[in-house]
């Protein structure tokens, strides 16, 4: 019994022996390694930058009023478009005691005025339409018309020529009695050359005193027609006075003029074409006009939404790059499942620090598309292609090794074999980069771990 358990002593011990040898012999042994291989491609390389910021309309203005007061009626709202010269708003100006006052004290002078300016012009329309015909005076009106310093001129121009008219009467009766007498040998030749005389000296007179007549009765003509469209331009004039007169005191009063909206600065009305992005003021409001000392409130914002731009920013370490022209590739966050197009148009030359970062203002001009309506304001990211390569033999970076300045790649050979081998590189987006020389598209490459 003895002997047997001496036995299966002895076979345990050697079995723990021979196992303890086995299992130190299998783990000095080496795994095989597996390495991991990838193929070339023949893809796309795309170098880009990226920048953030929003989209926005080129053209974006504040509509502010022109003069102080309280917002009395709103015509739109926010989202409508409108054409330049289009109502957005009306003001109601708030009386100011003075300039009431001056306004009613305006009115009711211009109301005077034009009583007076009446009376004077039915006065000189009366004297006018008596007296004239076609710009022609009437001489049988003279005697009629004795209040005019003018027509007593004329009335005296016309007593002198009547008196040289019954003077050459008078002369003449004389000469013709004196010549029969003359010839009948009662008077001398002497008597007769004397009534000769007289009788010429009597038509100089008649003569010179018509001469006369028609000189003052030019005067006097025109002097009438003067007088006439004076007192006419006078009425004009204080009609269009008691006008102002009354639209200056209801524009006070109430803050517009109701015969004529357009015709008073209290509508406030768009300068562009566009679409109102906002209104921040409502019905009863009071509003400051805009002059320079103050920038006035804002009524509106209006913009063309047609011509949109991206505004974003860039760091210091990219600006280098970028060039005017370029083309951008936009990821709008409200649009996701879609790419915009824009072009590269302006670089800030001046940065500003964001974050402790320099950042470099840029701006593109999108190219917008039919189906989506681009809001202002929408975030953005812009892929700003610096390089591109399309359709080149490229590989992962993950099987590069770079010794020396130079690239290599581990081909593989045989099972489990893989060579260096160098080739030459271009292009790269960060994940593959372009291969120009040194590889096949069937050659396997180790993917370095």
């Amino acid at each position: 019994m003895k002997r047997i358990f001496k036995i299966i002593l002895v076979v345990i011990i050697l079995s723990v022996f021979i196992g303890t040898i086995y299992f130190l012999y299998q783990k000095s042994q080496k795994k095989p390694r597996l390495f991991k291989t990838t193929k070339p491609i023949i893809t796309n390389i795309i170098k880009k930058s990226v920048a953030t910021g929003s989209v926005n309309p080129r053209i974006e203005i504040e509509i502010k009023p022109h003069i102080s007061g309280i917002v009395d009626h709103i015509y739109l709202k926010s989202g409508q478009k409108l054409k330049k010269g289009d109502p957005i708003a009306r003001i109601k100006i708030i009386p100011d005691m003075i300039n009431l006052n001056n306004a009613e004290n305006r009115l009711n002078k211009a109301i005077i005025g034009l009583e007076d300016a009446e009376k004077s012009y039915n006065i000189q329309n009366e004297l006018y339409n008596k007296s004239m015909i076609d710009g022609i005076l009437l001489k049988g009106t003279l005697n009629k018309n004795k209040d005019s310093y003018s027509m007593l001129k004329l009335s005296k121009a016309e007593f002198k020529v009547n008196n040289a008219l019954l003077a050459i009467d008078d002369a003449r009766k004389t000469f013709q009695r004196n010549q029969m007498l003359f010839n009948n040998a009662l008077i001398s030749e002497t008597v007769l050359q004397e009534s000769s005389l007289a009788l010429k000296q009597a038509q100089e007179a008649l003569v010179e005193s018509e001469n006369n007549f028609l000189l003052v009765k030019e005067d006097v003509t025109l002097d009438t027609q003067a007088q006439y469209q004076k007192a006419e331009v006078s009425l004009k004039k204080a009609r269009e006075e008691l006008v102002s007169a009354r639209n200056n005191l209801q524009l006070i009063k109430d803050g517009f003029i109701k015969s004529s909206d357009n015709a008073t600065n209290t509508i406030i009305k768009s300068t562009i074409d566009g679409m109102i992005l906002d209104i921040p003021v409502k019905e009863g409001n009071l509003v400051i006009e805009s002059n320079s000392n103050n920038a006035g409130t804002t009524v509106a914002s209006v913009a063309d939404m047609t011509a949109m731009i991206f505004e974003g920013n860039i760091d210091e370490s990219e600006v280098g790059k970028l060039n005017t022209g370029m083309d951008l590739i936009l990821a709008i966050g409200a649009i996701e499942t879609e790419k915009f197009k824009a072009t590269l148009e302006y670089i800030s030359p001046k940065g500003k620090a964001v974050n402790g970062a320099i950042q470099f203002e840029i701006r593109a001009n999108l190219q917008l598309k039919e189906a989506f309506f681009i809001r202002a304001g929408y975030s953005a990211n812009a892929d700003i292609v610096l390089e591109k390569r399309d359709q080149v033999l490229a590989i992962n970076e993950a099987t590069l090794i770079i010794e020396d300045d130079q690239t290599f790649v581990e081909v593989k050979q045989e099972s489990r074999i893989f060579i260096k081998q160098p080739i030459k590189v271009g292009l790269s987006d960060g994940i593959n980069i372009e291969v120009i020389s040194g590889l096949n598209p069937d050659d396997q490459i180790k993917i370095q771990n």
